[in-house]
């Protein structure tokens, strides 16, 4: 397991405190603040964050979030999502993970909003800066 440097701890503890925008440069570790902040509310935050965990990202980074996941020593089932929805069970409920890329999210929209996702995390979050494009709207 990877032990966070000082200042990822700060991103964390912001990160439990308030909705954040992690702006860091590639390669500080973005991805492993994202989730010791997600396992951070889960043993903290209460009822709320038992719920599952969505992560929209990029199609060839989605191998590279469950890598991480395991290594940081989640155990917590992890989906990762196909195009029309495929690997996504029946219910999604309790502590999970689900991956899927943002390209996936105008087919499987109407799979996804009625889920009660306790944390979305937005990898590459500029490919949702197009106010007017569906994918933006639809995170």
């Amino acid at each position: 397991m990877k032990v966070p440097y000082d200042y990822q701890r700060t991103s964390i503890e912001l990160g439990t405190k308030t909705n954040l925008l992690l702006g860091d440069e590639c390669g500080l570790g973005k991805t492993l603040s994202a989730i010791e902040t997600v396992k951070n509310l889960r043993a903290t935050g209460g009822d709320a964050f038992q719920r599952p965990v969505l992560v929209l990202t990029p199609k060839k980074v989605g191998p590279q979030w469950i890598d991480e996941l395991r290594s940081q020593g989640v155990q917590e089932p992890i989906y990762i999502l196909g195009k029309a929805g495929s690997g996504l069970p029946e219910e999604v409920d309790g502590r999970c993970w689900v991956i899927m890329h943002y390209e996936a999210l105008q087919y499987i929209s109407n799979k996804l909003l009625p889920i009660p996702w306790s944390v979305i995390i937005c990898d590459e979050a500029h490919r949702i800066k197009n106010r007017k494009a569906v994918r933006t709207r639809l995170v």
